[in-house]
């Protein structure tokens, strides 16, 4: 692959020339076809050099001419973060055992070099972030392969399209594959990507000796795709090609190769199904016999005898054996499943043989009570299976995120024998304690995202103190500038300290209920996904500080406003009353999700809150003025209310965004007041700010075009549509284009939106605002200063923001620092000495 061999003096001379321009990313690359043919599969060009410092931060160095210096700060910083969320996939590198890849269902792809201490962001320039299965070229374990389904067309392929990314370094960056197929936007995900490799023969798929393997074979989800997109597929060309081989109208949940035998593989459906190749593919016998397991999550193969495997339940019915067994190629099935309670876990979803042992084997849990979910170990061939033990506290002794050893759970094993899994984060065995004499499963988290950030808040009174909302879970304070943060949940919150569990006053009423209403309210132990969306902070008395609550990203059926009068200590419910309240949600007799709050800069007792309603798809505003004691509705929205922002200038002047208008009163948001200001043609308007400096200065972002601003409160607009930024320019008004080493590596044929989804005005400079993006499933731009009246943009450093999708921008009042929430935590950006 000549191309690939290409010197870097040629690259740069090649650059620096600049005899044409880069070409774009959204045009460029290789496309699937349905067939197989000959020749490279990969895509992009190399336009600047990639070098790794400590702790795997990536560093670009660009000739002069083609890339701006960064406004100030040499990168992102990514403050404190433990990790959350769904991991879906693990592979750990086969000779190295302190390299290990994780792949996130929104954090995209994470990876540590010193065994799970820390982990890094290996996303780069991969704008698909709903990763699924990750595996390692056996050929060159520096090539790595990720699935990724997208979502931005639903209908397809069971909800989402699928794709397939490849890394050629490690992860520094990625090329588009393929988007042929079809993978399950769900976790857990499937195991679909199978490499064959015989190590007595290891150039054997490796035609032009390149050492990447020639041969791919995946296995796709169906869904309601037409024609079909499920089934077998493979690549005889890198990936530059796929056939549609087999079992197409198939939801394939796993795809094994048998490592005796490079021919042979295996594969099982989401119906039950166990089937067996001996050709690489090309056909297929059923050997689930009497098996009785109506999904099948897993199988584990002997490594030597191809007639003993292990089938798995994805999703288990009750006193129904979990784990299968065969000894003579599925003729026969017998259940292996002392010791596992599938009354108490919904689905076993990975199974791994030890290296050393094939009679030694691990199991994974999901949907499993506190007390049963974790990893279970058999010695003797799923005779009988045990739990192993496991400690909920990080090495350095903060407690693990979840408090449960659980979460769509995946699981590999290193050369030397140590295990690594996923789920709320990293977990490794044993431990590496050797002074307790005691090996257990630990959390080893640090460093690994994954958790997206809705709210940051900076005390308007002292820039070190940080508060941080997350959707899963209650609010975070720092008081370092984000070195860490710790848990301000306090007696107040909707969940105690094992997540799980309602509890505080405020939820009091799902043991009792207060309202005559649906038995939703009578059940206790209720498990709720949400967290903390927004945080208002008073001006004169720092200490006090309202929290809003909303459950998951959308669809808010819960919720609630949270007040501490002492930085977060304790927290007290408000609204909740009967009369002069919040509208409660009929099913749960609490209130509906809240997304967005605004103080009043000159009075801490008045605070807006803006609560959505799925069931109609509306939105509701509420204002108190007595410090959340009573509150009345100002103004009900036929659509979500989409951003909420007090004037500093003019505390009477309030602004609110829906998906279609923007909303200004001048007189407190008076019942009455209210004007419609939407610029003329604006749609699906996402984010508002307004200047500190001017009164009549508004900027709102929204999908598709863009920013609209306003200097004389509404009377007017101008549109600046960005579009070179969205295109990916090296900076405005260039005719280049970014490198694609950190351009987003997209499928050409995707659609995206250009979304603003944040805005924040520097405090200090007059005229100056900051806009960040998001793009579902892919990266956005980043974050853009923009400047003269909105007309002029800038995009700001890459560098250390791998996880491109901001959902909320905050900057302190000396506007030193620019902080970013992220799918992958919180980043901070320098902008000047403080």
């Amino acid at each position: 692959m000549f191309w690939k061999r290409l010197s870097l003096a040629l690259v740069l001379a090649v650059l620096l020339c600049q005899l044409s321009p880069v070409p774009s990313l959204a045009t460029s690359g290789v496309s699937s076809q349905r067939g197989e043919g000959d020749g490279p599969g990969h895509a992009g060009s190399i336009d600047a050099t990639l070098q790794t410092t400590q702790a795997g931060t990536y560093r670009y160095f660009f000739p002069v001419m083609a890339w701006s210096a960064p406004l100030a700060g040499t990168s992102w910083e990514k403050l404190d973060v433990t990790g959350g969320g769904a991991q879906t996939g693990i592979a750990v590198h086969p000779t190295n055992p302190d390299i290990v890849y994780m792949a996130s269902d929104n954090g995209g792809l994470f990876k540590t070099e010193n065994g799970g201490d820390s982990w890094f962001s290996t996303s780069s320039n991969l704008g698909a972030y709903r990763l699924g299965f990750v595996t390692l070229d056996p050929l060159n374990p520096d090539v790595v392969y990720v699935t990724a389904s997208t979502d931005y067309r639903y209908g397809i392929s069971g909800g989402a399209t699928g794709e397939i990314y490849r890394s050629l370094n490690g992860g520094l960056s990625w090329e588009f594959v393929s988007d042929a197929m079809g993978f399950r936007s769900s976790v857990p995900n499937q195991v679909a990507i199978a490499i064959p490799y015989g190590p007595t023969q290891p150039g054997r798929f490796d035609g032009d000796m390149d050492n990447l393997s020639d041969v791919i074979i995946v296995g796709a989800w169906a869904g309601p795709a037409d024609p079909p997109v499920g089934g077998i597929w493979r690549s005889r060309d890198e990936g530059r090609t796929f056939a549609h081989l087999a079992l197409q109208n198939e939801n394939i949940t796993v795809l094994r190769a048998f490592a005796g035998d490079a021919l042979v593989l295996f594969a099982a459906t989401y119906d039950g199904h166990v089937y067996r190749s001996e050709d690489l593919g090309e056909r297929w016998v059923n050997i689930s016999g009497d098996m009785p397991l109506r999904n099948v999550s897993d199988l584990a193969i002997h490594p030597v005898d191809k007639d003993t495997i292990y089938a798995t339940c994805r999703l288990c019915q009750a006193d129904e054996p979990a784990v299968w067994k065969t000894t003579d190629g599925g003729r026969s099935w017998y259940a292996a499943s002392t010791g596992l309670d599938s009354r108490e876990v919904g689905s076993f979803p990975r199974i791994l043989m030890d290296r050393s042992d094939p009679d030694i084997l691990y199991l994974t849990t999901y949907k499993g009570s506190v007390s049963k979910s974790g990893v279970y170990k058999s010695t003797d061939g799923g005779d009988s299976w045990h739990q192993m033990p496991a400690r909920l506290v990080l090495p350095d002794g903060r407690p693990y995120y979840w408090y449960q050893f659980e979460g769509d759970l995946t699981i590999g094993q290193a050369a030397d024998g140590r295990l690594f899994a996923g789920g709320g984060g990293g977990w490794r065995y044993p431990d590496g304690d050797a002074t307790d004499g005691r090996e257990v499963w630990e959390p080893a988290t640090v460093g690994i995202g994954n958790i997206r950030v809705n709210a940051i808040e900076v005390d308007p009174s002292d820039p070190t103190v940080l508060y941080q909302g997350i959707a899963d879970f209650g609010p975070y304070k720092s008081v370092d500038r984000g070195r860490s943060f710790h848990r301000i949940l306090g007696n107040g919150w909707p969940v105690t300290v094992d997540n799980y569990v309602w509890d505080g006053p405020y939820y009091s009423n799902y043991e009792r209920c207060w309202l005559p209403c649906s038995q939703t309210c009578n059940g206790s132990g209720r498990v709720v996904v949400g967290g903390t969306t927004d945080f208002a902070v008073s001006r004169q008395e720092p200490n006090i500080i309202y929290s809003s609550f909303g459950s998951g990203p959308s669809d808010s059926e819960w919720g609630g406003i949270n007040k501490s009068t002492d930085g977060g200590k304790t927290w007290q419910p408000v609204g909740f009353q009967l009369v002069q309240g919040f509208e409660l949600n009929p099913e749960t007799c609490v209130p509906y999700g809240f997304r967005h709050l605004a103080i009043d800069p000159a009075n801490g007792e008045v605070v807006f809150a803006a609560m959505e309603i799925p069931s109609a798809g509306t939105g509701r505003l509420y204002r108190t003025a007595d410090g959340g004691k009573t509150w009345s509705e100002i103004y009900s929205t036929s659509t979500y209310i989409t951003g909420l922002e007090v004037s500093t200038v003019d505390p009477h002047l309030v602004v609110f965004t829906t998906r279609s208008d923007v909303y200004q009163s001048e007189r407190g948001g008076e019942i009455g007041s209210w004007q419609v200001i939407t610029p003329p043609g604006a749609t699906m308007i996402r984010a508002v700010g307004l200047s500190p400096h001017r009164t009549q200065v508004y900027v709102i972002g929204t999908n598709d075009q863009g920013i609209y601003y306003t200097a004389d409160g509404g009377d007017s607009w101008s549109n600046n549509r960005l579009e070179d930024l969205f295109e990916q320019r090296l900076y405005q008004g260039s005719d280049q284009y970014l490198p694609a080493e950190i351009a987003t590596a997209i499928n050409p044929r995707a659609y995206l939106l250009n979304n603003i989804s944040a805005i924040v005005f520097d405090p200090i400079i007059p005229d100056v605002f900051y806009i960040a993006g998001t793009q579902h499933t892919r990266a956005s731009f980043g974050v853009a200063r923009i400047t003269n009246a909105g007309r002029n943009w800038e995009r700001l450093t890459l560098e250390g923001l791998a996880h491109r999708n901001v959902f909320d921008l905050a900057i302190d009042s000396s506007g030193a620092f620019l902080y970013a929430g992220t799918f992958d935590g919180t980043c901070a950006l320098r902008l000047k000495e403080p």
